[in-house]
């Protein structure tokens, strides 16, 4: 950041105008800021005005000039080297039989010589594919035009397209771009004006733009590079945009819904199989075994390993001696034990005070060896096993799993697979998402810079993702106790009768971190794959496209008249750009999911710590080993994690505070039971859920809850209070200064003329200096040379408005002339006159 305050840019000085009128001039735009914000005559001034018009099929247009121009001259190339080579081969003859030449050349006619031309067939250069290919057939596939068709119709073509599109007034301004030539001036425009569309229906009508007898509104915004703007969609207007966003989310909503349909299905095949208890029968039936071998009764067959009905008659048997032995035990606990059921007590009070040390005891019998009844636990279990689970009560499940867990397979394969499968169909479609996500927000969507389309997919394809995942598991699993006690008393509805908030879970129980928990952290583990996936996905894609170049043109079923342009090639020939936007979106993922549910889970703590290390490995081996080609990004993405920090800390608490207090708080100390007893607490303790969120295990959590709400709303006004005393602070103290009052003294006031002709270095401007378009990287390849040139100069016309009278073709510090000379800098560059010039400089 502090870099970034030293170097000095033309965007330090540009503002972008919207809601202008159709057939505006530039001169009419310079002349209303000028008259409005200009506070001396030297120095606030309008220095330039680039019109944005709806220039979509004025690009199209020289786009495929330019293509044809390269045919053309390669085409004329390649007749002067064969020529070249005619030549070459007949000379020897000529020499041998020059007397007989001589003769023959002056009585005969002077003959020509046929050259005939390569077939044109759409082939490529696979060389190099950025370059122009070295034969007529890879120029020819770099042209979209209809087989036969000659390169002069098609520029003809584009010419009349491009003068009907001019003469009709077709050209209406979408927007302008203005440089002022000091930064005071642009400070003061963008603090007085409105900042976008809605402001601007409140615009102060004394600041109101008079043309073609109305009073238009304006919004003005600063601008941001020029290299970052995407001229060809500023033709869509930014509420328009909003429409296509709005359509972008109702698509993602229906692939959100088919994913909780398929996890709703899923959901209510893993209920199913969660009431099938996996029970290990061959463990069972050896410590049935172990048990008749100490057993008097059945010595006499212990000598032949029994089936299962032999088991079943004994343990029918063996039920009395176990009655008698609990009661032994426990004196006046009336027991009662019958094989196939859950054993039953005289009433509730005698099951409170004697069912837990009974189970303890016989579990404890089953494990040791000289145990008389160490049979008893695992007949008892048997016969539960035989109890059917189709329909059965919350209790007997519970019952079941705490009495006879020891003889249940643990590694269920079908009970995990479910959970596998819930993860794997999350992921999967939460991929499907991304992807679905990237082809609409940088191909449908129109967004006017790269910073714009790459923050918005960033965003989307975070939210799309928590939604999916989160959202989707909480609504489908989740229910009312009510609800769910009036389930049990019905028969199984349909599993897709109600998609929503008819789960099996009402709270963060022991059966949800046990069920949708597990799901989570698997996908968690996925997830760790996640940077190498997608490396692999874009290896596979580029191989795909790059295949169907090369070889698609073949399939007659699939191929079209429409050949691929030079530019597709290059960028499918190219390496897989290092898309920050991905990264951070994916990252901000598996934080939220480590924020949300770690208080719970701590494992998912150490998931996402190896999911960073993972991705930083990855990523510095893709930008440093294998080189992958970064643009230049801006500030807004990380600014976005550090606006989404707070919120995700905020989230943390609040998940973690309801996920200790499900369980109550043992109050072991007198300090607990003080702390839980004072009069602040007692006083919120009125509802349930009051009394919930103030119980002493979430009490920290709690309080961490509303500082972190507390920063979230008024967070700017504490550190804006902050600023001014630490200013004030530093100004008043000589023997210790901020950067801030440093600041001043560094950043000194230098105006755009200045900026263009100074040769100190820390004063010039950084990257391009201007926002004529045919002078930008992206579009000056077909906007600065020939027809296409031409095409671009009669499109300008004499709209435009500049103080910079000349701008020659080295623009760029250090580039060298192109007659051989010297380097020459770039603020010599640049000449500058004390008068506006309207339509001077054609480029």
């Amino acid at each position: 950041m502090r870099q970034k305050r030293k170097t000095r840019e033309v965007a330090d000085y540009a503002i972008v105008v919207g809601g202008l009128p159709p057939y505006v001039s530039a001169m009419e735009i310079s002349a209303y800021f000028e008259r409005h914000f200009s506070r001396g005559a030297e120095t606030d001034k309008v220095m330039e005005v680039e019109l944005i018009l709806n220039y979509t099929e004025v690009f199209k247009a020289c786009k495929l000039v330019h293509c044809n121009e390269l045919y053309m001259n390669r085409l004329a190339e390649l007749l002067r080297g064969k020529t070249k080579e005619v030549n070459l081969a007949a000379q020897p003859q000529a020499t041998a039989n020059t007397n007989a030449a001589t003769v023959s050349a002056v009585l005969a006619p002077s003959a020509s010589v046929t050259i005939e031309m390569p077939p044109l067939k759409s082939m490529t250069c696979q060389e190099e594919p950025g370059k122009i290919c070295s034969s007529t057939t890879g120029i020819r596939s770099g042209l979209t035009q209809p087989p036969g068709m000659p390169p002069e119709a098609i520029i003809q073509e584009q010419e009349q397209i491009v003068r009907e599109l001019v003469q009709e007034r077709k050209l209406r301004c979408c927007a302008a771009i203005v440089t002022f030539n000091t930064e005071q001036m642009r400070a003061e425009v963008c603090k007085t004006m409105p900042s976008g569309w809605w402001a601007s229906l409140f615009m102060r009508r004394d600041l109101r733009m008079s043309h073609g007898g109305r009073l238009w509104k304006l919004w003005v915004r600063r601008a941001a590079a020029p290299d970052d703007y995407r001229f060809e969609n500023m033709s869509t207007r930014i509420r328009t945009n909003i429409l296509i966003q709005v359509l972008t989310g109702l698509i993602m909503v229906l692939f959100i819904i088919l994913c909780g349909t398929l996890i709703t299905w899923l959901s209510a095949v893993q209920s199913k199989e969660f009431r099938k208890m996996p029970w290990d029968m061959a463990e069972l039936e050896a410590a049935i075994w172990a048990g008749m071998g100490s057993d008097a009764h059945a010595s006499g067959q212990s000598s032949v390993k029994q089936d299962k009905a032999s088991y079943d008659a004994f343990c029918v048997s063996a039920m009395a001696s176990c009655m008698a032995y609990a009661n032994q035990l426990h004196p006046g606990s009336d027991i009662n034990m019958t094989y196939g059921a859950e054993w039953s007590f005289s009433n509730a009070t005698v099951r409170l005070l004697n069912e837990r040390p009974i189970r303890q005891d016989l579990t404890k019998c089953a494990e040791s060896v000289g145990c008389p009844a160490s049979y008893c636990m695992p007949c008892y279990c048997l016969g539960l096993s035989a109890v059917p689970t189709d329909d059965p009560t919350p209790e007997l499940l519970a019952h079941m799993e705490i009495a006879c867990s020891k003889y249940w397979n643990v590694l269920d394969a079908r009970r995990y697979g479910i959970l596998v499968a819930i993860s794997l169909v999350i992921h999967v479609i939460n991929s499907l998402l991304v992807n679905l996500l990237r082809l609409l927000k940088f191909h449908v969507e129109k967004h006017w810079t790269t910073t714009d389309t790459e923050l918005s997919y960033a965003i989307w394809s975070y939210l799309v993702q928590l939604v999916n995942t989160v959202v989707v598991l909480f609504l489908v699993n989740c229910s009312s106790l009510r609800k769910l006690q009036k389930r049990a008393l019905e028969h199984e509805p349909s599993w897709l009768q109600q998609l929503v908030l008819d789960g099996l879970f009402n709270d963060f129980t022991p059966e949800w971190y046990a069920s949708i928990g597990v799901s989570i952290m698997i996908l968690m583990m996925v997830n760790t794959a996640g940077p190498i996936l997608r490396s692999l996905e874009d290896w596979i894609s580029k191989l795909i496209w790059r295949i169907w170049l090369l070889y698609g043109h073949f399939c007659r079923c699939c191929s079209s008249n429409k050949v691929p342009t030079f530019d597709v090639y290059t960028e499918a020939f190219d390496k897989c750009q290092f898309t920050l936007e991905e990264r951070i979106s994916d990252v901000l993922f598996n934080l939220t999911l480590a924020f949300l549910f770690g208080s719970g889970m701590p494992l998912c703590y150490l998931i996402v710590a190896v999911y960073v290390l993972v991705a930083i490995w990855w990523d510095r081996l893709n930008l440093l080993a294998w080189r992958q080609p970064a643009q230049r990004y801006q500030t807004d993405l990380p600014i976005a994690i550090m606006y989404l920090l707070p919120v995700l800390l905020m989230g943390h608490c609040a998940f973690g505070l309801w996920m200790h207090t499900y369980f109550k708080a043992e109050l072991s100390s007198m300090e607990d039971i003080m702390a839980a007893a004072r009069q602040g607490i007692s006083s919120l303790s009125h509802t349930s859920l009051s009394r919930r969120i103030t119980q002493p295990n979430g009490l920290p959590l709690l309080i961490w809850f509303l500082v972190y709400g507390t920063w979230l709303i008024f967070g700017r006004w504490i550190l804006l209070f902050l600023y001014r005393v630490l200013r004030r602070s530093g100004g008043l103290c000589t023997c210790w200064h901020t950067e801030e009052t440093q600041m001043p003294s560094k950043r000194k006031a230098v105006s755009y003329e200045m900026a263009l002709r100074t040769n100190s270095s820390g004063d010039q401007l950084r990257g391009p200096r201007t926002y004529r378009i045919s002078h930008l990287t992206n579009y000056k390849a077909f906007l600065s040379t020939g027809a296409a040139a031409r095409l671009w100069s009669l499109v300008q016309g004499d709209k435009r408005f500049t103080r910079l009278h000349e701008f020659e073709k080295h623009a760029n510090a250090g580039t060298s002339d192109e007659d051989g000379g010297a380097a020459i800098p770039a603020h010599q560059a640049y000449s500058m006159t004390q008068q506006a010039v309207g339509g001077g400089a054609r480029r």
